[in-house]
């Protein structure tokens, strides 16, 4: 039997690591999250963002970071953290975003493909986290994570 994502409770601190145009943090601001953190490392994303925080009217609760995992504060924990993106350019900053879940965090990762599946799953073992639920569209795959016990 799968699990609910949120358990009937909205995330509360909700971190989206590669935001890019900030589509998934007004996602999960629309979605009843309190905090968002959304961090991207293309300075470029910056003036698409600010458009579609207009459009969506949820930007005061979205702290839009430019950088990458470093721009996560010591100490600052999330209850979920997503990302959309192609895995050789986001794994090496993993450790530093699941470090950031809090205990009974999730991690939603999709925009990887299939051919990287055993690759992706290795590498999230290692850092602690198995995964409850996979999805495919053609060759395109997304995943819900937890920390294992």
């Amino acid at each position: 039997m799968k699990r609910p994502i949120f358990e009937n409770q909205p995330a509360a601190r909700v971190l989206d690591f590669g935001a890019g145009s900030g589509i998934l943090a007004f996602a999960a601001a629309k979605l009843g999250a309190e905090r968002i953190a959304a961090i991207e490392c293309d300075g470029e994303a910056l003036e698409n963002y600010h458009l579609n925080a207009e459009l969506n009217g949820v930007a005061d609760r979205i702290d839009y970071r430019i950088g990458s995992s470093e721009r996560i504060g010591e100490g600052e924990t999330f209850d979920l953290a997503v990302c959309n993106a192609l895995f050789d350019r986001v794994a090496p900053h993993f450790a530093r975003v699941l470090d950031s879940l809090a205990v009974a965090g999730l991690f939603i990762y999709s925009g990887y493909l299939e051919s990287q599946q055993a690759e992706v799953a290795a590498h999230l073992d290692a850092l602690g986290f198995a995964a409850e639920r996979l999805d495919r569209e053609d060759e395109w795959l997304g995943g819900i994570f937890r920390r294992k016990a």
